[in-house]
């Protein structure tokens, strides 16, 4: 829904809201509260503002929707992560060929039928292709394959019959601009991508991209190349750099308090440039983790104008000086190199 906080996925395949065993499966919202949640109260509380989740319905009688689930990334490039769903059971094309579903990200709590989505309203669906290939059996959201920028689909089949009887297949469906939501989408070449003032959303794909943001409530995805990403200040809702070493630029003097954001705001980034006008970074242990899956080094860039202040206190970091012209810092996993001419403010 766009918080900031990792949601839950709970699959009950036997459960009868368009009958015998038709599937549901639910969604709880993330929340910072331990109090317990009865899932009927989801289904009772459809579509109120307080309600902690919604619940997606399967359509039809032993469809078993909700055998498989799992969190999709962000398929269609609209800033929300998606969510996949198996029903095995389903027989588009003959009996037990199997579905998948592709339902997009949404932030209210209204009721999901896994019947409306074969119009688009919500998302897509995946048809097994034969009778008895059970499709759906297991899903499972497969990062960006092709290094387009959008987060990729896996659907398993485990009673296909290439190449022998009940051998098995799965198979990797692409995600896209299937909303019509992408403002530009770079290519394997590198490309420059200029935004406006206004909200933008851009792709990069699989070139050494340069993206500049121009503020707005922009929604980046670089895809795998070794980008650099540009922002004038801290409007934006979503960056992500992909895959490889990507950087973040500041440009125009403002402060940058990445303790300020949720996790997935700001997220395979593996160099900040503060740059050369004054600008501030504030980071501490939980948003220096965040920031990339790609390594365990984060290095900070900018001259003697541009001020870190990085709390790293309650951990095990050490300082060890300087190593490949940069100032490390370490705790034994992660890895904080800051260019020497920064004006440091590191607490251990």
């Amino acid at each position: 829904n766009g918080d900031g906080l990792d949601d839950v996925l709970i699959g009950a395949p036997r459960a009868d809201p368009a009958g015998d065993a038709s599937g549901r499966t639910y969604l709880i919202f993330g929340r910072e509260e331990t109090s317990p949640i009865l899932l009927n109260d989801v289904v009772i509380n459809s579509g109120a503002p307080n309600n902690p989740g919604f619940v997606i319905n399967g359509s039809f009688i032993r469809d078993y929707s909700g055998v498989s689930v799992d969190a999709a990334g962000d398929v269609n490039g609209d800033g929300l992560d998606d969510m996949i769903i198996g029903a095995y059971g389903a027989d588009p094309n003959g009996s037990q060929s199997g579905r998948a579903f592709v339902l997009y990200g949404k932030q209210d709590t209204d009721a999901v039928s896994l019947a409306t989505l074969t119009l688009g309203d919500d998302g897509f669906v995946i048809n097994g292709e034969t009778l008895a290939d059970y499709a759906g059996y297991a899903v499972s959201g497969g990062g960006d394959h092709n290094g387009d920028g959008y987060a990729d689909l896996l659907v398993c089949s485990h009673g296909s019959d290439a190449p022998g009887v009940d051998a098995g297949r799965c198979y990797v469906v692409y995600g896209g601009d299937y909303s019509n939501v992408v403002d530009a989408e770079g290519t394997s070449s590198p490309e420059l991508i200029n935004g406006t003032a206004d909200a933008n959303i851009f792709v990069g794909g699989a070139g050494d991209d340069l993206i500049h943001s121009n503020g707005g409530a922009d929604i980046i995805y670089a895809g795998t190349g070794r980008d650099t990403i540009t922002v004038l200040d801290d409007s934006f809702y979503r960056i992500d750099g992909g895959g490889r070493r990507d950087t973040l630029e500041l440009l125009g003097g403002f402060t940058l308090d990445l303790t300020a954001m949720p996790d997935r705001r700001l997220t395979g980034i593996e160099v900040i440039d503060i740059g050369e006008e004054g600008s501030t970074l504030i980071l501490d242990m939980r948003s220096l983790r965040a920031l990339t899956d790609e390594t365990t080094v984060v290095r900070i860039e900018g001259d003697a104008s541009c001020t870190l202040q990085a709390d790293l206190s309650g951990g095990t970091w050490i300082e060890e000086g300087l190593v490949d012209e940069y100032m490390q810092y370490t705790n034994g996993y992660l890895t904080l190199r800051v260019w020497p001419d920064v004006d440091a403010q590191v607490t251990l």
